[in-house]
């Protein structure tokens, strides 16, 4: 940064020329672009926190300009740069509060808040998707879930998007141990999967179902002891009846060598089995994303620690 130039003063000066030319809105376009400027150069010297500072000058010349896809963009940017300035003193191992986090989840609201009320609907959606996955990223799940059921409800109608931000709602549940609510939202990745069949390509359909299918079996035999998971007890999306070795046919989506390690992980969960449980963990570990075993390693803890309470 210039420690030659007064940056408190220079935003002073031109926050005052927004309020005297309140009227002239070609004045305020001179001054949105100043503020634009003065951010750009903060922003190059790794001042990232004061270039957001600017930044949200710029969008309230915007604003008074009655500009609000100017205005939202500029929100976006200057997110961006409390985002970075949030970074930067994690990379330093400083102590923050997280004002600068704080910060820009209200821009990245606000702006997509602009957004819907402009009817440009995909905008406010790609705006909290990027918000949640900054969140997700540092751990904020419940921070996260509001605005992922909030995006779900805007791309309602398309199946594919909809997928994609259930995922991110099952990884903040499965992060928040809300595994009765990571459960449901995986049968509603599977019901979705299946009215997908003319949306989205075979291979596709495949990954999110057997995805969800994985997590199923895993969070059912968590949120249910074995000596409760009889076909009388067990309501919809807690049957574990087609992987019962009487079944006439396995789960017909499903990869063979995975369905069988499945088949085997319960068979061996309810018989107590730890050596087979093990050992059928390590072969899945080749089918299984982060999270996936993540829920598989808490349900070998539950068998070889019985008395830690998962959940």
């Amino acid at each position: 940064m210039d420690e030659d130039l007064d940056y408190a003063n220079i935003y002073k000066t031109l926050k005052m020329g927004v309020k005297k030319s309140f009227f002239k809105k070609s004045v305020h376009g001179d001054t949105s672009a100043d503020f634009a400027c003065v951010s750009k150069s903060l922003a190059s010297q790794e001042c990232p926190e004061l270039a957001a500072v600017f930044m949200l000058g710029k969008a309230k010349c915007e604003s008074a300009s009655k500009n609000p896809l100017a205005e939202a963009s500029t929100l976006f940017t200057a997110a961006k740069y409390f985002l970075q300035a949030e970074d930067k003193l994690d990379c330093l191992n400083a102590i923050t509060h997280g004002d600068n986090l704080d910060s820009a989840t209200s821009c990245f609201l606000k702006a997509a808040k602009l957004y819907e009320s402009s009817e440009l609907f995909t905008l406010a959606a790609n705006v909290y998707i990027f918000l949640c996955d900054n969140l997700i990223r540092r751990k904020k799940w419940s921070e996260a879930i509001p605005h992922l059921k909030r995006t779900l409800e805007i791309l309602a109608r398309d199946l594919l998007c909809s997928l994609q931000v259930l995922s991110k709602l099952v990884s903040c549940q499965l992060g928040l141990g809300d595994w009765v609510g990571a459960l449901n939202t995986c049968l509603r990745i599977q019901a979705l999967v299946s009215e997908a069949s003319g949306t989205c390509t075979p291979e596709l359909r495949l990954h999110y179902w057997t995805t969800a299918e994985v997590l199923r079996v895993c969070l059912v035999l968590l949120t249910a002891p074995p000596h409760k998971l009889s076909s009388e007890s067990a309501g919809q999306g807690y049957s574990l009846d087609s992987y019962s070795v009487d079944a006439v046919s396995g789960a017909p989506e499903m990869n063979e060598a995975l369905f069988l390690h499945l088949q085997s992980l319960i068979l061996a969960y309810r018989s107590g089995d730890v050596v087979e449980l093990e050992s059928t963990f390590s072969a899945l570990r080749l089918y299984l994303d982060a999270d996936q075993c993540d829920i598989l390693s808490l349900l070998v803890n539950e068998l070889t620690n019985p008395f830690s309470s998962v959940v």
